[in-house]
């Protein structure tokens, strides 16, 4: 978090205090008192500083107030997600269910950090084909929801393909199909989840989204299996 001095008149984000003075800032360029550094919280879906209430001690009010857990809401966004997915050249079973979860299982992107989804292959007998539920956690802010709705799907169109592909290529694919289904949407949330895929810095999920974006610039959803086709993909990612 950054400490700098601002001009005169400047207000305050969380109490309106006019600010004079060293002030703090978050993520998002929003300043407040410095004090508050002690007192607040980084919002667990958008990472903007917030004063705990009782209502929520993770989520700042905006993501708290668009949080999703009744499941019809969910699932007529998965219904819109998946419309999206097909209308768009990708290949999905006729029905994909969705199922929330409130202990999701632990991520590979850091000590403590919880996955949002995942896309859950399970079949009861050896003859018939796995069939995909996307698992997802229960409260996330509608975008979000969307962002990691946009993604999952993407998992279970390009399993429905059959391509054996590195893990950089596949959650790569995956945050394109994510970047590209937020675009739909005009609303600050949907532009501040696409920048945070287009700044991912990681190998797998960062250097995967960039490699796909810059082969697929200007083209569509429908051109990317046979991208995945027809390239030789290495066990790394390769730069754009």
């Amino acid at each position: 978090m950054n400490v700098f001095n601002l001009p005169p008149g400047a207000r305050c984000v969380l109490c309106g205090t006019v600010l004079s003075g060293q002030v703090a800032a978050d993520l998002h360029r929003r300043v407040f008192c410095a004090h508050h550094r002690a007192e607040g919280r980084h919002c667990r879906y958008c990472d903007s500083f917030f004063l705990p209430s009782g209502r929520s001690r993770e989520a700042c009010s905006p993501c708290a107030a668009s949080q999703v857990f009744d499941l019809a809401v969910g699932q007529a966004a998965c219904g819109a997600a998946g419309q999206w997915v097909v209308r768009h050249g990708l290949t999905l079973p006729p029905t994909v269910p969705l199922r929330f979860s409130s202990a999701m299982p632990a991520s590979t992107m850091g000590p403590g950090v919880r996955m949002l989804g995942y896309a859950e292959r399970r079949t009861g007998f050896p003859w018939l084909a796995p069939r995909s539920t996307v698992v997802l956690q229960a409260g996330l802010p509608l975008m979000m929801l969307r962002m990691v709705l946009g993604h999952e799907l993407g998992h279970v169109a390009l399993d429905s393909e059959h391509l054996r592909l590195p893990q950089w290529a596949e959650e790569g694919s995956c945050d394109w199909l994510a970047h590209r289904y937020l675009g739909e949407f005009a609303d600050p949330a949907a532009a501040m989840y696409r920048r945070r895929i287009e700044t991912r810095d990681d190998p797998v999920y960062g250097a995967g989204f960039r490699w796909v974006a810059a082969r697929l610039a200007g083209r569509t959803p429908r051109d990317l299996v046979p991208l995945l086709r027809s390239t030789r993909l290495p066990s790394f990612a390769s730069r754009p």
